[in-house]
This record gives C-alpha cells, structure tokens and sequence, in this order.
C-alpha cells in the first residue's frame, strides 16, 4: 500500500526502499495513484541508485509509474 499524498516525504522514501528490493535483477515495479504521490515517488526514486524510471503516464490528477531496478 502506498503512503496518501497528505502523509508527507518520508513515508514515501521508506516505501520506495522497501519496494525496491522485492522485484529481482531487472525487475519492474508498475504503481498507480495521485499525481501528487507519483510525483513524490519519482523525485525520491532519482536519488537511489538501483532504480530507475522507466515510464510515467498522467491522466485528470491520476499517474501510472514504471521502475526498472538496475
């Protein structure tokens, strides 16, 4: 479950770190939610180095994300 946009920063980095070590070598992570969260998540995805974003789609205040891990 990922954090609600109203939660903060730091909810949103101890998910995506979390997330990031379940799929294996070059697994992808696909997440869907407010534009606000997404856009959160993508900010804090730059920063790890085993992550990488692979696709974003915007839609009426909603967003897909794609993560590839590296």
């Amino acid at each position: 479950v990922c954090p609600r946009a109203g939660e903060g920063r730091g909810p949103f980095g101890h998910f995506l770190e979390d997330a990031a070590g379940k799929p294996g070598r070059k697994g992808r992570i696909v997440l869907a939610g407010s534009s606000t969260a997404i856009t959160r998540l993508v900010t804090h995805a730059e920063t790890l180095p085993h992550l990488s974003v692979c696709d974003r789609e915007r839609f009426r205040g909603f967003s897909s994300l794609v993560l590839r891990r590296v």
